[in-house]
């Protein structure tokens, strides 16, 4: 078939894709665009892909085959994910109020969030342990933790995990489970700030979108994070496994109106200068040139 249809480029971008499409590029003569979006230990990425692919193109630099089976030099580039701007922002303070009142809270309530899926390399637990940290610190401070998301089909129960350590940390009812949304933006405008406890994350979404939204960020200093996060610019990086370390950036945002709204604004500035669609399809376009050999040299292609 793609020899059939003079098919030049294979672009594959998960595991079930790069097994089925990787010796079939190879043997029909094509270029294979090896697009890696995840684990940097991952087999394929470090075994397959060295050996079969035209150029590998990873999410972050962290996500980089951590020990490729031959080295690939220049067959490889870091792109971020593309991700569509918001067209208008929800008035925050309405979303806020409103989902005080949805739970029967206090109008008053602050809100931290955890959003995406509530699977262990994500560290669910470590949201309610940072909240709980908060509230130990500040017991008076009207504060409540939301979990957006739901575990995985046939995964752990970290719901139920989290509930329960909620409980047998006394703080039962600062901790909510909120599901899955969507529309997930007048939620995500409605905290205060996302906390991002997460492990080995490549480069996570939910802590560009949130950027876009002009919601602050306290994120761990691993994984893709930091090449998202410049550290009291655009947000906050902390010790990873440690929830503790997210109360004082949580301090800072939630007792003073003035740094959240600079970080705020300083997130949302430099996430829409440097994650648009436009940026991504630009960087893919100019590596499909460069693998075919049609580089422009002097506005000519050679």
């Amino acid at each position: 078939m793609l020899r059939q249809h003079g098919v030049e480029i294979v672009h594959t971008n998960d595991g079930p894709m790069h097994a089925t499409w990787a010796l079939p590029t190879v043997l029909a003569g094509a270029k294979l665009f090896w697009h890696h979006r995840g684990d940097p230990q991952a087999r394929g990425a470090n075994m397959l892909a060295p050996l079969l692919a035209s150029h590998v193109v990873t999410v972050s630099k962290f996500a980089q085959p951590s020990n490729p089976l031959i080295p690939l030099n220049d067959r490889i580039s870091v792109i971020h994910s593309p991700f569509d701007h918001p067209q208008e922002l929800p008035d925050r303070e309405e979303c806020r109020l409103a989902l005080a009142q949805e739970l029967g809270l206090d109008p008053r309530t602050h809100f931290v969030g955890y959003f995406g899926s509530l699977i262990d390399r994500k560290k669910p637990l470590r949201f309610v342990e940072a909240v709980h940290a908060f509230h130990k610190k500040n017991p008076d401070f009207p504060l409540v933790g939301l979990l957006f998301g739901r575990p995985e089909k046939g995964g752990l129960r970290l719901d139920e995990d989290a509930q329960a350590l909620a409980a047998s940390l006394g703080i039962a009812d600062k901790i909510r489970l909120m599901g899955f949304r969507l529309p997930v933006a007048p939620y995500m405008r409605a905290v205060d700030i996302l906390l991002v406890p997460a492990l080995n994350e490549p480069f996570g979404r939910t802590l560009i979108e949130a950027m876009l939204l002009g919601t602050p960020v306290i994120a761990t200093n691993h994984g893709g994070n930091p090449e998202a996060i410049d550290h009291g610019r655009n947000g906050y990086l902390v010790e990873p496994e440690n929830p503790s370390a997210f109360v004082e950036p949580m301090e800072t945002l939630l007792m003073n109106e003035e740094e959240w709204r600079r970080i705020s604004e300083t997130a949302r500035v430099s996430a829409l200068a440097s994650y648009g669609v436009e940026y991504h399809v630009n960087g893919i376009t100019r590596l499909y040139q460069h693998i075919l050999g049609r580089d422009q040299v002097n506005g000519r292609p050679h």
